[in-house]
């Protein structure tokens, strides 16, 4: 489950160099469900990016597995995905530390656009996340696949790198 990521005002630089922006107006650092954070989405041939709010009726992921035939999300797959800009995601280990995850380029979390609300696609967790947490975002690495027919090869290849870091870590006393 992604509850937690993280938009550093470099990454938010580096995506208004690469996109069209409709507003400039968005929130950077952590950010988490239910607030406005940016996306980006097609607009006739061009990517843009967008603000747009997460979460739909306190839905804020969607299971890989189960996308294509739940009733909320059939039609968004097939015609309204988006992807979620991100530095990093958080999980939280069982003493509830926050443990960040991160790659050494930016991040891109699959999503799906349902009226004015986004959602973030999950699916079981790698190598790097599943001492963690079972589940974690899809990522995309190629943004042109992802925006094209041949979306569902992303759910089987998912080959980008990730690192984990945990802020600190608190002893048990007794």
């Amino acid at each position: 489950m992604c509850g937690c990521y993280y938009l550093s005002k470099e990454g938010k630089a580096n995506l208004e160099r690469r996109f069209s922006f409709i507003s400039l107006h968005t929130k950077t650092g952590d950010i988490f469900p239910g607030q406005d954070a940016l996306i980006i989405k097609p607009q006739g041939k061009q990517l843009i990016c967008v603000p747009w709010h997460w979460g739909k009726d306190r839905i804020i992921n969607a299971r890989m597995e189960t996308i294509f035939t739940k009733p909320t999300f059939k039609e968004a797959i097939l015609k309204n995905r988006c992807v979620i800009p991100a530095d990093a995601f958080y999980e939280w280990d069982a003493l509830k530390q926050k443990v960040k995850f991160d790659s050494d380029k930016m991040l891109y979390l699959a999503g799906i656009c349902i009226q004015d609300d986004f959602v973030i696609i999950t699916q079981d967790a790698n190598e790097v996340v599943s001492p963690i947490h079972d589940r974690m975002p899809v990522l995309v690495e190629d943004l042109s696949v992802w925006f094209s027919d041949d979306f569902r090869t992303i759910f089987s290849s998912q080959s980008v790198a990730l690192e984990s870091h945990q802020a600190y870590y608190q002893e048990r006393l007794f």
